[in-house]
């Protein structure tokens, strides 16, 4: 017996080294990088470490970032593969936004993009120059090539051209009218620190202007021992009416702060238009939340927040964000606002401004996301709304504002704020 388990076990060992060997992760070639067999998914198109400097949908100034900015430690030159077999289709030459850019078309009917290009492979190059001879202009846009890709070639350089703040290869990947989160498909960047909140916005109605001004809250006790051309002490029934006035006045007279803050306090408010009517939007730095709102009238939120990646000097955007309610009595959650940023539409990521507090920006160039949407609002990002991302709160009930925010590989902030409604 103990001699045919030295056999098993001699014959066993080499194939448990070989099995294990296979399944450890390989280092990428230096010349290429690692291949991947099914083409529905992407291999990261250089032959380095894989490193983000801008994330998909990442909020820009002017719009939502459509791909994902490869970082190259500011060298040009680098090699770009395809990121799976294909066939180059385009190849655009620009003074401005992307530079130089290929566009490769893949079997799974994707297409993927890459941009801020310093030189193309030798078959696009040539055809580059000959229409820019053509032409006698520089830039050029070049359609319905047919240049097989190969897995041992490189298709371009990796460079600093059109508007790029410095050397990256912006990658994208398109499939009809949408761009994809690469993320999602095979471009995954080792990631384990979860966003940070910077900023709470807190949006409320005020009172028509004519009624604010219009209100005065006398003093309680000069009320009830006033008399009324010499009459006698006001009697028990028109002592409660006086004090129930009082108290209405007292309630409107709150409402035109809407809030009061336990400990801490906004360090900026700004008025806002929302709907036609007056809001006022009070703004609370993340480090110094208020440990309860207390709410009169309709309300919205609004958060800045920015995730990160451990060693890496950048901020980068959102996967999901959700503001939810939580009712006192209700067991079912109300969702305001919720986005999963799986792809964008094409024509709508310059819509940015609709989604942004803009006044926000204006004052302090930080892109805030509301959750509330405009009645004139064409364009947000979120999947799923309720009440326009609004809450009406109800007298005398209490809810819980919990937002949660998350990037791609699953790092997750939660934050809960207790409100109270007057």
């Amino acid at each position: 017996m103990n001699k045919m388990n030295s056999r098993l076990i001699a014959v066993l060992l080499p194939l448990l080294a070989w099995g294990w060997a296979a399944l450890r992760p390989q280092p990428a070639s230096a010349k290429q990088p690692p291949l991947v067999a099914d083409s529905a998914f992407f291999r990261y198109p250089m032959p380095i470490e894989p490193e983000l400097s801008g994330s998909f949908a990442e909020l820009r100034r002017n719009h939502f970032h459509g791909g994902m900015d490869l970082r190259t430690k500011q060298r040009e030159g680098i090699r770009v593969y395809s990121a799976a077999p294909g066939t180059i289709v385009r190849a655009g030459v620009s003074k401005v936004s992307y530079g130089k850019v290929l566009y490769v078309r893949h079997p799974n009917g994707m297409t993927t993009v890459y941009a801020h290009l310093s030189r193309f492979c030798a078959p696009v190059q040539r055809l580059v120059r000959k229409q820019q001879r053509k032409s006698g202009q520089y830039e050029t846009d070049l359609r319905g090539l047919s240049i097989k890709t190969r897995n041992d070639k490189p298709i371009a350089r990796s460079g600093n051209t059109g508007s790029s703040g410095g050397p990256h290869l912006h990658f994208e990947i398109l499939q009809d009218s949408l761009r994809l989160n690469p993320a999602l498909h095979g471009i995954r960047i080792s990631d384990s620190v979860p966003p940070a909140l910077l900023h709470l916005a807190f949006y409320s109605r005020d009172l028509p202007l004519e009624i604010a001004r219009s209100i005065s809250v006398p003093d309680a006790d000069s009320l009830l021992q006033a008399s009324f051309m010499d009459a006698p002490a006001l009697d028990y029934a028109m002592e409660k009416v006086i004090i129930e006035e009082r108290d209405s006045l007292q309630r409107l007279a709150d409402r035109l702060s809407d809030t009061l803050y336990s400990r801490r306090a906004p360090f900026l408010s700004l008025p806002h238009v929302i709907d036609g009517e007056a809001y006022t939007a009070r703004y609370f730095k993340g480090d110094s939340l208020p440990d309860t709102l207390y709410l009169h009238d309709r309300t919205a939120f609004g958060i800045h927040a920015l995730d990160s990646i451990q060693h890496m000097p950048f901020h980068y955007g959102l996967y999901r964000l959700s503001f939810v309610i939580l009712t006192e009595g209700k067991s079912e959650p109300d969702t305001l606002a919720f986005y999963q940023l799986d792809a964008l539409s094409i024509n709508t990521c310059a819509q940015i401004d609709q989604h942004l507090d803009m006044p926000f920006y204006e004052k302090t160039r930080k892109r805030l996301e509301k959750s509330w949407l405009d009645a004139r609002q064409t364009f947000t990002p979120y999947i799923r709304t309720g009440n326009r991302g609004f809450l009406d709160p109800v007298p005398g009930k209490s809810y819980t504002l919990v937002i949660g925010m998350e990037d791609v590989s699953r790092n997750r902030t939660v934050v809960r704020i207790p409100l109270t409604s007057k």
